[in-house]
């Protein structure tokens, strides 16, 4: 092989890639019995540029977008028909369901390893996103023994930053020159999620589990 086919071989490229996904925000219970979580279906996106550093690994930046619901109920909030004088309070007699949306904007960085040195290929790969809060609503619903009383519209609830280390796993199938199509399935953990309203707030693992089907070019 002569010097300029071997240049031509480890030139390294840029590309652009879009992906829409499909997330599924996971929250595990956390190590306390007056929260209580459910999973919501959530929406996100990503622009990247990506750089090719060697045939096989690419590095990849640019912005994502994610928009996250998710729901929990705080038994933190004890009304008078909660007191029996006999057992005492029934803590999960009242409680109060916590309902969020929020949106976020922020950076991904991630390193991609091709499994195959082929047109089209499988591929694996690690990554960490930033996320800013854009905005946030919370909707809280009283239950009074039981008995919805009182819905509330409140302002911001979330962290302002969220830091989202995870992994993925997908397979590009090239469609023509400098063109293919992407499927991928990708699972994160935020590092500083916490719930509560009226209990005490508390760290809450949580898995972020989503599948992208995408564009690069």
């Amino acid at each position: 092989m002569s010097v300029a086919q071997t240049d031509t071989v480890h030139q390294k490229k840029m590309h652009f890639s879009i992906a829409p996904s499909i997330i599924i925000t996971h929250l595990s219970n956390p190590s306390t019995d007056m929260i209580e979580t459910e999973t919501q279906p959530s929406l996100a996106a990503a622009f990247l540029v990506n750089y090719d550093l060697t045939e096989r690994l690419t590095f990849s930046s640019g912005i994502d977008i994610v928009s996250v619901w998710f729901d929990y109920k705080d038994y933190g909030a004890t009304f008078g028909c909660d007191i029996d004088p006999v057992n005492g309070i029934d803590f999960k007699n009242s409680w109060v369901s916590v309902n969020t949306h929020a949106q976020y904007a922020g950076i991904p960085l991630a390193m991609k390893y091709k499994v195959m040195k082929t047109a089209s290929y499988p591929y694996l790969g690690v990554d960490v996103k930033f996320l800013y809060l854009l905005y946030d609503q919370t909707r809280m619903d009283f239950y009074e023994c039981g008995n919805q009383t009182i819905s509330a519209d409140v302002g911001s609830q979330s962290q302002n930053l969220q830091i989202l280390p995870g992994a993925f796993i997908g397979y590009s199938q090239s469609l023509k020159k400098n063109v293919s199509i992407f499927a991928e399935l990708h699972a994160h953990t935020p590092m500083n999620l916490q719930l509560g309203m009226f209990a005490p707030p508390v760290s809450t693992p949580a898995t972020i589990i989503g599948a992208s089907l995408g564009v690069s070019f």
